[in-house]
């Protein structure tokens, strides 16, 4: 059984498809059709603009936004404050709170800030100009550590070590600050300084020996004293000086501030010095252990005029 095919008649309309986009451009179109017509200038950019009339009656309507409206002379709390600025003396705007408050700027701008806070210098070993923050320029006077080395390493030698008698040079601050600087070369000719340097007793010392001998002599503290004294009966250990009646001694140490690289502090140095004194405290011995700062602030010579005193009280 077949079924006849229907054609369609010549009066029928296809209705036309709605695109995607045309409910949004028609929004669009809507939006910029309801847009006012801009009537009023903006004082400050000069970008039109529309106001509302009664906004305009009022006395508004004079900056097309708050950023305009809130910025430089347009704003009603703004006052003429002007500050002269350190680096390139140009008038600059502050803000009186700021000023008030003590952080006001100081200068005009970030450029003059950077040019005020470097400084420029001249290396005198390379002849190279290099910039340095102005709080270091009076430190700073090499471009690199090398060229500070190189400087040293040329200079005109102002001293002769004491062991090897080799020309050295040291600077004049460090004469200065450091007590007996300049006297050695190196750590390694200190710690061989023994063997250079005799004193009246015909034994030899070293220089802070030596700086503490002629101490006690013009205190008058060396009655009774003995140089290298060997306290125990079984070992070798001696004391750099030392009262036997009294049973009070002073041992020295020296290149403690060689970084581990002394007798007296390296591991090894420690604990040989730990027994000793051990030793010592148990065969009923007071022992002052000093170093170069004790001579040098002479704090060594109360401390043994302290501990002779309590010996003869008890």
């Amino acid at each position: 059984m077949t079924f006849p095919i229907r054609k369609a008649s010549a009066q029928t309309t296809v209705k036309p498809v709605k695109s995607a986009g045309s409910g949004k451009s028609s929004a669009i179109a809507l939006r910029e059709r309801k847009k006012p017509t801009p009537n009023k200038a903006c004082e400050k950019c000069q970008t039109p603009f529309y106001a509302a009339p009664s906004h305009v009656l009022k006395g508004w309507g004079r900056f097309c936004s708050k950023t305009c409206s809130s910025s430089g002379e347009a704003n009603h709390r703004f006052k003429k404050n002007d500050a002269v600025c350190k680096c390139c003396g140009s008038a600059f705007h502050v803000k009186p709170s700021r000023q008030k408050r003590g952080k006001a700027r100081v200068y005009c701008s970030d450029e003059c800030r950077k040019k005020a806070q470097v400084s420029s210098k001249t290396c005198p070993s390379c002849q190279v100009a290099f910039d340095v923050p102005a709080s270091h320029a009076h430190k700073r006077k090499f471009c690199s550590a090398e060229c500070q080395k190189k400087s040293f390493r040329n200079s005109t030698p102002n001293r002769v070590c004491v062991t090897c008698c080799a020309p050295f040079f040291i600077k004049e601050s460090d004469l200065k600050r450091v007590a007996d600087a300049g006297t050695f070369c190196s750590v390694e000719c200190m710690t061989r300084s023994r063997g250079k340097i005799r004193l009246e007793d015909g034994k030899y010392a070293s220089h802070l020996e030596r700086d503490l001998y002629q101490m006690l002599k013009e205190e008058g503290l060396l009655v009774g004293a003995v140089r290298e004294y060997k306290f125990h009966p079984n070992r070798r250990w001696l004391f750099d000086f030392a009262w036997p009646e009294m049973k009070v001694a002073v041992e020295i140490h020296g290149g403690i501030w060689s970084g581990g690289r002394g007798g007296h502090t390296s591991g090894k140095g420690r604990l040989r010095d730990m027994e000793k004194m051990n030793e010592a405290t148990m065969l009923g011995w007071l022992v002052l252990e000093v170093a170069s700062n004790h001579l040098r602030d002479k704090s060594v010579i109360d401390w043994v005029r302290k501990l002779i005193e309590l010996r003869v009280a008890a």
